[in-house]
């Protein structure tokens, strides 16, 4: 739903085959991805291969968190401030459902928080200039990147 929603926040302001193109690609990956997760499962190299697997979701959860900041950062100059906010509100909506994930891996869901909403808030520090409610959103992404680290830590201590 994320790349739906951010696909059409670019495409009508952007070049269509731009957001297109930005859109089956990131399909692809995660497609990918979950194919490789289950072939990992299947051959239970989870268990066989643990650091190497551990590494991988790792740098999945860094790539995936820097596509999806690197994504709000970009359409930053091409969107009006309304839609633009919408788009922050989508990635930061994808971090807090994916919250789930943190109960089976903390620490790539904190990698991809970090690189995702830690990006975004980062960025709308530095532009607090740039558009009316910069300063406010980068201060409401910190505070909920914080929430979500409590909460993850919370819901690990639970299930662990």
């Amino acid at each position: 739903m994320g790349i739906v929603s951010l696909g059409f926040a670019g495409f009508y302001s952007l070049n269509g085959q731009a957001m297109l193109a930005w859109a089956i690609s990131l399909l692809l990956l995660n497609l990918w991805w979950s194919r490789r997760i289950n072939r990992t499962l299947e051959t239970s190299r989870h268990f066989t291969q643990r650091p190497a697997v551990y590494n991988e979701l790792l740098l999945y959860a860094a790539v995936s968190g820097a596509i999806w900041g690197g994504t709000v950062i970009w359409l930053d100059s091409y969107l009006s401030d309304l839609i633009f906010y919408l788009c922050v509100g989508v990635v930061a909506i994808i971090s807090v459902v994916t919250i789930a994930v943190s109960v089976v891996i903390r620490q790539a869901y904190l990698t991809q928080l970090v690189f995702s909403l830690g990006s975004i808030a980062l960025w709308l520090a530095w532009h607090a200039e740039a558009r009316p409610f910069n300063a406010g959103f980068a201060v409401l992404l910190v505070g909920l990147s914080v929430f979500l680290v409590i909460a993850s830590d919370l819901s690990s201590r639970a299930n662990g």
